[in-house]
């Protein structure tokens, strides 16, 4: 994983909760605005979720919990969008929530095509506790030798040129396509190169990060 601020510091993180040997929980996340405000509550964010884990939660149940206390801290202005995902390499199985974020790109070598995974979901901190619960979806992917999975915030997407035009979810489907036989530190900095090249010459607007799982 990477994350590149827009300015000093950032709102985007990406972090990994171990359980055990055989467990590994991803989690992206991007905090509305950028610079001081929105890192200070990013690293709070990050805090909660890693205690929370602590207790052996599924990346929903986490979410449930973590919205809770964000609601009662959170200014009404901000919100945090999240996506969490449980690997399991036993059960060779991926349990995915999706907090108002991005979708999780799947590249399926059996296939050789990448899908978007959008479950449903509302970002953390908009919505009282029994609305957030019941619009949290989990989502179980069994995943085989070769599949690749990227998690990626916006910064990446919007990456935009001094025109205004965004390099987009569809140049990066085609670009994982093209990528997905490399490691899987390989194919992070292709998506980042890729991104800073569409742009040129045009400033950074948004913190970009890019989190890459390959099986082997």
């Amino acid at each position: 994983g990477i994350s590149i601020p827009a300015l000093e510091v950032g709102g985007d993180y990406f972090d990994y909760l171990n359980g055990d040997p055989s467990k590994l929980t991803v989690i992206i996340g991007d905090v509305s605005g950028k610079g001081t405000s929105a890192a200070l509550y990013m690293s709070k964010v990050q805090g909660i979720l890693r205690s929370l884990h602590g207790f052996g939660l599924a990346p929903r149940e986490l979410f449930i919990r973590a919205n809770h206390l964000l609601c009662k801290d959170l200014e009404k202005r901000s919100f945090i969008t999240a996506m969490g995902g449980a690997f399991s390499t036993d059960e060779k199985e991926l349990v995915l929530a999706r907090a108002g974020h991005l979708p999780l790109f799947h590249y399926k070598a059996t296939a050789k095509k990448v899908e978007k995974i959008t479950p449903k979901g509302l970002g953390l901190g908009l919505s009282p506790e029994n609305l957030f619960a019941n619009g949290l979806e989990e989502r179980r992917i069994s995943y085989s030798v070769g599949d690749v999975f990227v998690f990626v915030t916006d910064g990446i997407t919007e990456g935009q040129k001094r025109t205004g035009d965004e390099f987009g979810e569809d140049r990066l489907l085609e670009l994982l396509e093209t990528v997905s036989t490399a490691r899987a530190e390989a194919i992070r900095d292709r998506v980042i190169d890729e991104v800073k090249a569409f742009a040129g010459d045009a400033n950074q607007h948004d913190d970009q990060t890019v989190v890459v799982v390959k099986i082997t």
